[in-house]
């Protein structure tokens, strides 16, 4: 469902329904400490994404058949599923 501002969901939507664990895991990926519970690392991975800096040089990082399927994303909808096992270029993100 698009948020009110149309620019997808937000990290603690992204997130719900993950378990600490995967969310632990997506913080490792991305080079941030784990933490000591599941808000608080949707808290840093919020801060991540509001650094555009950092994400930048992360997304510099990436293939670029994942670029491009965030490319597809930014003119929408900003939303998309992957299945259970999703191809490589998929799982980078």
């Amino acid at each position: 469902h698009p948020s009110p501002t149309g620019l997808g969901p937000t990290v603690r939507e992204a997130t719900a329904g993950m378990s600490p664990g995967r969310i632990q895991d997506i913080l490792a990926a991305v080079g941030l400490p784990s933490t000591h519970d599941a808000v608080s690392a949707v808290s840093a991975l919020g801060g991540l994404f509001a650094d555009r800096r950092r994400m930048a040089a992360l997304l510099a990082e990436l293939p670029g058949e994942s670029r491009e399927v965030l490319d597809r994303l930014v003119w929408g909808p900003p939303y998309g599923q992957v299945t259970h096992d999703p191809a490589a270029h998929l799982r980078a993100l």
